[in-house]
Order: C-alpha cells, then sequence, then structure tokens
C-alpha cells in the first residue's frame, strides 16, 4: 500500500450518472481513494459494470487469485447465513432466485450476501475534487474496515452500479489472511499466493522515489520474507524469480550473497543486460576496500565491476541503469585518484537577513566513527553553495559524534568571533586522523585486563576525547555558538531527555563539558559528572534529535510552513530476525544483546524519520540514510574501515545525483540563496 498524508480537503463532490458520458470517460484517470479526509489509497482494479459480466465474473476478476467463485459455491456459503423464517418469504425467494439465476448483474441490494461470499465488506463511493490528486473516489462511510473493503459507485439513482475497485491495501491484506487459513496440503496454492504478493510488493517498490527510503526498505523486507516462505514450499524459481530475488538481496543489502547468486547461478541461465545490471550493482557495493592511495589509483576495487559494465552494454548498449552505474564508478574512480584540496578558499561565511522567515534545520544522529559518512555529505553541500553551514543553517542539532559535527560548525572563530571556526572539510580530518586520540584504551590492571564481552564497564578512557575537544573549542560556551544548538544527553536524576540549548538555563556551560556529557556512550566511557550529576549519551534515548530540533524550532515561534530540515544518518545494518524462542532465558538474552540493543536503540531514529515524513512534506524534510552489509562498530576507527565509510558516503552523494538529482538540486538551490 502507498500512502500518502495530505491536509488538502476534498471538496465539490461531482455526480455520476450513467448517462453522462464525459463522467464514464473520467473515469479511466481516477485511480485512488481518500479515506478519512486525508489518507489517500492507491487502486489496484477499477472494473466498469458493462453489463458483458456478470456479478460473480467481476469480483473474480476484482479479487484475481484470491476467490474463485461460482453459483454452487454462492449457495453454499450464503444459504446456511440466512434463514426464511428471520428475513421473511418475499426476501428469501428473491435472494434464491438471484442465486440460481446465471448471469445476474451486480445490484446494490444482493451486495450484502456477496460479502458473505468473498469475506469482504463492501462500501460506497462518490466521486470528489481534490486539490492534489484531481478528481479521487471518496467514500460515503470514511469510519470502515480499509484492510477488507470493496468499493463501489452508483449512478444518480443509487440503485445501478457502474464500477467496482479495491485497494493494494485492501487486495495484498486479503492474500495474506488466505496464506494464514491455508492448511500444510495445499502447497501450489500457498506458492501461487506467495507468487501474487512478491509482484505487489516488487510493483509497490518500484513506485517509490529514491529517497523513500523507510518505505523502500519495508517493501523489499516483505518481497525477501514471501521469497523465504515460498522457498520452503519449493525449490523451482524461474528465472524471472531469480532476478527479483537477487535484487532484493542488493536492496537490503545482501551484496555478496547478490554477487554469488548472480554469478554461480543466475548468469549460467540468464544472460540478459538486467542480469548484468544486478551484478554490477553488487560488485560495486561489496568491493574490496585498499588501505594506500597507491592501492586506490590502480582503481582494482572496481575492475570486476567494469568488466560487468562492458558485457552488459554488448547486450543493450541503451541500458540506462548500466550507463548510470558506469557514472557512478567513473566518479568515485576519479575522486580516488586525486588528492582532497581544501575547499575553504571558496566557502564564505555570509550573515542571515535579519527579516528573513526561513528557518533551516541541520539534525545528525549518533554513531561514532561512522559521522564521518554526515561530516563528507555537509563537505559536499558547502562545495556546491559556497557557503558554510553556519550560514546554511539556523539551528543545527546533534547526538554524540553528531553533537561533536554540529558544534564544530557553530563554534566561533578564536580571533572573530562572528565567524565560524571550523568548515565541514575539517572535521572530516578529524575523523580520519584523530580516531584514535578519542578511543584510547583504559590502562591495564587486574579487573579490566579479565574484562569479558558481557562486562558493562567502559572500555575507552575519557582523558582522549576530552584532550581532543578542548584543542577544537577551547574554553568556548553552549551559549557562544552561532547558531541555535539542540544536543541531547541523558541525566541520571531525570526522567526525560535533557536538551542543552543555546537558550538553556545553564547558558554558561561549556562546549567541552556537554560534549563529554554527550559522547559519554555506556560501556565505552564512563558517565561525565557536571553539577553533580551522572550524565551519559543522549543516544540512548535520542539517537536522532531531528523530532527535538523541530519542536524546538516551533517552540521558538516558527511557523512549520518556514521550516526546512536535513537529517543526516550516520548507517545502519539489516540483521536476520531472531530464530524464534518461546521460553527466552539468560543465555538467549545475552547471546543475542547486541542484536536486541540495536532494536531498542535504533527503533526511535526510525520512528522520528517516519514521524517527521507525516509532519513535513517531501520538499521541506530530507533525511539521508545508507545500510550496512555488515555491522560497523561505533569505535572502529582503522584505516581500512575509515576509507570504506568515506566511500559508502561518497557513493551514496554519487546515486543522489543520478537518482535524486532534481531533489538534491533544489537543496543546493535553497541552502545557496536563502
Amino acid at each position: 500500500m502507498e500512502m500518502h498524508n495530505n491536509h488538502g480537503k476534498p471538496s465539490e463532490e461531482v455526480g455520476l450518472s450513467s448517462s453522462d458520458n464525459d463522467t464514464i470517460i473520467n473515469l479511466n484517470h481516477i485511480n485512488k481513494i481518500c479515506i478519512r479526509d486525508s489518507m489517500i489509497l492507491n487502486c489496484k482494479h477499477i472494473f466498469r459494470t458493462d453489463g458483458l459480466r456478470s456479478d460473480i465474473e467481476l469480483i473474480n476478476d476484482l479479487l484475481f487469485g484470491i476467490v474463485n467463485l461460482d453459483r454452487d459455491i454462492l449457495k453454499k456459503k450464503i444459504l446456511p447465513r440466512i434463514s426464511r423464517r428471520q428475513m421473511g418469504e418475499e426476501l428469501y425467494n428473491d435472494i434464491c432466485n438471484w442465486l440460481d439465476k446465471e448471469g445476474s448483474i451486480l445490484i446494490v441490494k444482493y451486495l450484502p450476501y456477496l460479502s458473505i461470499a468473498c469475506n469482504m465488506a463492501f462500501y460506497q463511493c462518490n466521486v470528489r475534487n481534490h486539490r492534489d490528486h484531481d478528481r479521487i473516489f471518496v467514500p460515503v462511510d470514511q469510519n470502515h474496515d480499509i484492510a477488507n473493503a470493496i468499493y463501489y459507485m452508483c449512478d444518480r439513482s443509487g440503485q445501478n452500479i457502474i464500477a467496482i475497485c479495491i485497494t493494494d491495501h485492501s487486495y495484498i491484506n486479503h492474500i495474506h489472511n488466505k496464506l494464514l487459513l491455508s492448511t500444510d496440503k495445499n502447497v501450489n496454492d500457498k506458492v501461487e499466493l506467495y507468487n501474487i504478493l512478491i509482484s505487489e510488493y516488487i510493483k509497490q517498490a518500484k513506485s517509490l522515489q529514491f529517497h523513500q527510503h523507510l518505505l523502500l526498505l519495508s517493501k523489499w523486507q516483505y518481497i525477501y520474507k514471501c521469497y523465504k516462505a515460498k522457498m520452503q514450499l519449493t525449490r523451482d524459481l524461474t528465472p524471472i524469480d531469480l532476478l527479483d530475488y537477487c535484487q532484493c538481496l542488493i536492496m537490503l543489502s545482501k551484496y555478496s550473497d547478490a554477487e554469488n547468486l548472480i554469478s554461480n547461478v543466475l548468469l549460467r541461465i540468464n544472460q540478459t543486460d538486467e542480469t548484468w545490471h544486478l551484478l554490477v550493482k553488487a560488485q560495486r557495493k561489496c568491493k574490496n576496500y585498499s588501505n594506500t592511495r597507491k592501492e586506490k589509483e590502480k582503481h582494482e576495487m572496481y575492475l570486476s565491476a567494469i568488466e560487468s559494465i562492458s558485457k552488459a552494454l554488448k547486450q543493450n548498449e541503451d541500458n540506462t541503469e548500466v550507463k548510470n552505474e558506469r557514472t557512478i564508478i567513473n566518479k568515485l574512480i576519479q575522486r580516488a585518484s586525486r588528492e582532497e584540496t581544501s575547499p575553504e578558499h571558496d566557502i564564505r561565511y555570509r550573515r542571515r537577513i535579519d527579516n528573513c522567515s526561513l528557518y533551516n534545520i541541520l539534525s545528525i544522529d549518533g554513531g561514532g566513527i561512522r559521522g564521518i559518512m554526515a561530516a563528507i555529505w555537509l563537505r559536499e553541500l558547502e562545495r556546491k553553495t559556497k557557503r558554510t553551514c553556519s550560514s546554511m543553517f539556523q539551528m543545527m542539532a546533534g547526538t554524540s559524534t553528531g553533537a561533536i559535527i554540529a558544534a564544530g560548525l557553530s563554534v566561533p572563530d578564536k580571533y572573530n568571533r562572528t565567524i565560524p571556526a571550523h568548515n565541514a572539510s575539517e572535521l572530516v580530518e578529524l575523523y580520519k586522523t584523530r580516531g584514535k586520540d578519542i578511543f584510547i584504551k583504559k590502562s591495564r590492571n587486574f579487573c579490566n585486563y579479565h574484562r569479558s564481552s558481557f562486562s558493562l564497564a567502559p572500555k575507552y578512557s575519557s582523558n582522549g576525547k576530552r584532550n581532543l575537544f578542548e584543542h577544537y573549542f577551547g574554553q568556548t560556551l553552549l551559549s557562544e555558538c552561532l547558531t541555535d544548538i539542540v544536543i541531547p544527553i541523558v541525566r541520571s536524576a531525570d526522567t526525560y531527555t535533557h536538551l542543552f540549548t543555546r537558550n538553556d538555563s545553564l547558558y554558561s556551560t561549556s562546549l567541552v563539558d556537554v560534549l563529554m556529557a554527550t559522547t559519554a556512550a555506556p560501556t565505552y566511557f564512563k558517565p561525565h559528572i557536571l553539577y553533580g550529576t551522572n550524565h551519559i549519551d543522549g543516544g540512548v534515548q535520542m539517537n536522532n534529535p531531528t523530532m527535538a530540533a523541530y519542536t524546538k524550532a516551533i517552540e521558538y515561534g516558527y511557523e512549520k510552513e518556514n521550516i526546512f530540515v536535513l537529517s543526516l544518518g550516520t548507517g545502519d545494518y539489516i540483521e536476520d530476525p531472531l530464530v524464534a524462542n518461546d521460553h527466552p532465558d539468560i543465555i538467549y538474552y545475552l547471546r543475542n544483546r547486541n542484536s536486541l540493543v540495536k532494536v531498542l536503540l535504533d527503533s526511535q531514529q526510525h520512528n522520528v524519520d517516519y514521524q517527521m515524513s507525516i509532519l513535513m512534506n517531501d520538499e521541506h524534510y530530507y533525511r539521508w540514510q545508507v545500510w550496512f552489509e555488515e555491522l560497523i562498530q561505533l569505535d572502529k576507527y582503522e584505516t581500512d574501515i575509515v576509507n570504506k565509510l568515506e566511500n559508502i558516503a561518497y557513493e551514496y552523494w554519487e546515486e543522489m545525483e543520478i537518482y535524486d538529482n532534481n531533489r538534491l538540486n533544489r537543496l543546493i538551490e535553497r541552502l545557496r540563496f536563502e
């Protein structure tokens, strides 16, 4: 189901009539249903009652693959549910005559009995004009079960049905229900139902845009689950099945699995340009990362992908997707071949116009060393706009490593307090060269020498990060930041997440103390004591601070329509679900503690992303996030890991320029000229 939340309410009801030729023709262009004045659902099928098909044929066509009704089945399902005594002789006989009549047309008065046969409810719709979607269907009853609904439209008499339709959501829900009711004996039927589900989810996934990453992820996860369930029933997969399954693996960041399956199985039976394209994408994503500049210049990491591109274009020289992959790889090779030059001479701090009502928010997740990706994206923005981040954004929010970036871009220069001390390029270098200065292991003694993997004692000394923060931020106070600032931390005495802001009552707090607090990740660093209270990493409760920043902007008096948000993730990893356990014990929880902690901590950032996408439209809310094939721990600062993160960040940027170019350009134009 593709759902849109639009607050433009439908208006001006348009009547339908079987004699109104213009209205009937316009029915072809209506493909959405508006529920409760704001929820927009896609129609899967719309059928006109043209008089050539009977009521049963129309229902069978509408619910293709779900039901297969005939008059005998109708009788078996309906007659036991009705009573001559309760209904009266005349109505009972009328229904019996209808059940016996071959070729009967769809009539309103028989719909309650058809709903018994197909286990779905019928709801009447009108057609209305909508601000965002032109003409749409609007159910008369707005408070109904959308999961099991069939919609119908009548002529002006209200008795003659002129069209019926079903939404994607209702259709898929009905298939799931049928699967739940299927027995283990109906293997072929279950396989066919899974085929229908896979086909529907793939259509929905391909209709989504590049930036709709959470929706895309959910669709491909459904597809993956359906394929796994199907493969438990049969190993008979067609080349098309294998192609779709490999695409599913790639979309879920299982690049190595996809490459192996394509190379060892799919290419033996299906050497099309589509197959080669998927192999190119998998090879680009799961390449080896070199440790030295010399190895990078040899472009060895892309040789396999380049060879596959050549083979794909021999199959079809006009394949746009393959050409896009070639463009991305060429740009990445160009980046790897040249030394990065400092853009400081090109970037300028520009003072904000005093009467400007627009308010731009930058929000950055926590994630340790993975914060380098957010810093790289911001460096690209600074290069494209020729502006510093502190002149593009009026508020910066960050948790843990995100707070380091936000503070680093907002801290004033030591000698000129009206301009920023650092730009994004300098922060990229911080991550590349100073990671080892943050994660300094505590000196060995008897206790931490025997520190087990289950220990909660901190792994690292806090002295290293304090020295780093003092070097970059000196004695600067939170209140001296050039932009509004929002940094979440958890205080031992509070029942809520505390937000350090530039307007905080503790305005005299130093940035060093704030950063020491928000980076005090449990098991990594000890809590930071400030004003006699323990403070720990805000990521425990608010790893994604976007909603907190947005709420603060509203609190400061800015209008919703004037607020823009750029939210930067620091990468995530899609784990396979844990094996079900009816009686989990302490060993189960200890063995799977990383997975369980990930669920607890990561759910907040995804929930915030979803909530922000509902609160704000696509032009006012941007979320950039990547998905890893393997988990990258926040304290892995080794050169090969940093190289990998750097490359992933640049890959994502190049993918945005190819697949989401218009949206990226609109963002750059907004930040450049606002």
